[in-house]
């Protein structure tokens, strides 16, 4: 008699990662924590830091509760479009994220791409968030 089942990685990862509350944290990582709160790119660097024109032409303004001072890192966030692009794609056997309008940042930095992705510090804490998630499928579709 044979009681065992086989764990497939490709249900696993589409089962755990494509609901809307995982898809939304994956966003959230990219934009909220590395690009507004942080200015870094996927790699972990510092995009760019706001000069002190910048720092003029936007004085008394405030972009979610920031503003453009000289020195700080850039935070991306202007009209909410950036932030507003982004979305998750989960195939059989990968997470994609895709910013639409990233592309429209090429004529003032020299690889917009990089803003699009997690560094190694997200994707910690993605696999924090996941955990639970894998384990109870594991547990729903293996262990019954």
């Amino acid at each position: 008699m044979n009681n065992g089942k086989t764990l497939r990685n490709n249900r696993v990862l589409s089962y755990s990662f494509k609901t809307k509350a995982i898809q939304d944290f994956i966003i959230q990582l990219n934009t909220d924590e590395q690009l507004f709160n942080e200015g870094v790119d996927r790699t972990g660097e510092i995009v760019g830091r706001y000069a002190k024109k910048t720092e003029r032409l936007y004085a008394g303004q405030s972009f979610g509760g920031k503003a453009k001072i000289a020195g700080e890192p850039y935070f991306f966030l202007d009209t909410g479009s950036l932030f507003d692009s982004f979305s998750v794609v989960v195939g059989t056997d990968s997470i994609t994220i895709i910013a639409t309008d990233v592309a429209k940042l090429a004529d003032v930095m020299e690889n917009p791409d990089l803003l699009v992705g997690l560094t190694d510090d997200s994707k910690h804490e993605l696999i924090k968030e996941a955990m639970p998630i894998i384990r109870d499928y594991i547990i729903k579709h293996l262990l019954k």
